[in-house]
């Protein structure tokens, strides 16, 4: 299952992340020096549903999403757009069948680095994907 398309289709055919972000989301983490604002995303784990005829047939997916940026405002005006686009997603994109997308967490926090803030939004979801 290669659910990062899955994930990158969704937030970058979203106009509303799209007029924030551009084409700056990425797998896992942004390359050195990535202009702001950027998004970030990655699986954070996977609990199968088992059966007791077989393995899974459905698999329940944490993803984690991050937006990144200069200031409070633009990193969570960002992560409101991104629930709208990615909560109570369902649908296939390059084989892969989302049945249902769940919001789980959000976390807003900040970093300072070379005598700048690093502001960030952390938002989980549940997908249920099917095998």
């Amino acid at each position: 299952m290669n659910l990062g398309k899955v994930i990158y289709s969704v937030l970058s055919n979203d106009s509303d992340v799209g007029g924030v972000a551009g084409d700056r989301i990425y797998p896992m983490h942004a390359p050195q020096g990535a202009t702001y604002p950027f998004i970030t995303y990655m699986i954070d784990g996977v609990i199968p549903h088992e059966t007791k005829d077989g393995a899974s047939s459905l698999d329940y997916v944490e993803i984690v999403i991050g937006c990144f940026g200069e200031t409070y405002s633009v990193t969570s005006d960002l992560g409101v757009k991104v629930r709208a686009a990615i909560d109570r997603y369902s649908g296939t994109v390059s084989g892969v069948t989302v049945q249902n997308t769940t919001f789980d967490d959000i976390e807003n926090d900040y970093v300072k680095r070379d005598n700048q803030f690093e502001h960030f939004t952390i938002l989980d979801f549940t997908m249920v994907v099917k095998n």
